[in-house]
């Protein structure tokens, strides 16, 4: 096993006579495994030829680059939307098909992107935008009493904060519930409460770190050309 760029990768050397018998080849290979897929990044070449390339390969694979491929999710009849992992499925439940929400997940993390009337939760003002440090206090003690009731008193380790994404005001909250961390951004636009959701288990922290960043970065609140 060794690290390329930051990523594991399994390195393994083989050789193998040609179909004619007559050539023996080395392969000279580095296995990726990430979101459940597997890339290879192989060297063949004659056995002979092997003593003169072997040294320089390592060199080569310092510009491997192993990154995730993407799909957009969104919610049906709404602008809102962001990017998941490719590898993540639909786990929106079959009974909530009327709910304006999206849920995606593989083995790391679990995406949700949840819309709701504003005037559902009567603390939530019509914007975040410009709000006087006890607005903003009334925004954080809703949000985390509407977390008591959502979860039944869970949830635990409750950090709460106004902060920015893409320009757009928001809460940034992180908490644990029966053992998985929590994240969430809770945005106000056009009347409604928007809010992109991730729930992860501890180990899988740095994995999931450029996802959540990626996601955020493609979160649309709005219809806009793409750019």
């Amino acid at each position: 096993e060794e690290e390329i760029n930051g990523q594991k990768a399994v390195h393994v050397v083989s050789s193998t006579l040609t179909t004619d018998g007559k050539r023996r080849l080395v392969r000279d290979e580095y296995v990726f495994v990430t979101q459940n897929r597997m890339f290879v990044v192989m060297y063949m070449m004659q056995e002979k030829l092997y003593p003169q390339y072997s040294g320089r390969i390592p060199e080569w694979m310092e510009s491997a680059a192993i990154t995730l491929v993407w799909k957009k999710i969104g919610i049906a009849g709404t602008p809102f939307s962001t990017e998941a992992p490719a590898s993540c499925i639909d786990l929106k439940d079959p009974s909530e098909l009327e709910k304006t929400m999206a849920v995606y997940g593989n083995e790391s993390i679990m995406i949700g992107l949840v819309a709701s009337p504003r005037e559902q939760s009567g603390f939530m003002p019509e914007t975040l935008e410009g709000l006087s440090q006890p607005q903003q206090q009334a925004v954080l003690d809703g949000l985390r009493g509407k977390l008591a009731a959502d979860t039944k008193d869970a949830a635990s380790g409750y950090k709460g904060g106004f902060t920015e994404v893409n320009g757009a005001a928001c809460v940034k909250a992180s908490y644990e519930v029966n053992g998985s961390r929590n994240e969430s951004y809770t945005f106000v636009k056009d009347g409604s409460a928007i809010e992109l959701g991730f729930v992860f288990r501890p180990e899988h922290e740095k994995a999931v770190r450029p996802v959540i960043a990626h996601a955020l970065e493609k979160l649309k609140l709005e219809n806009r050309p793409e750019g």
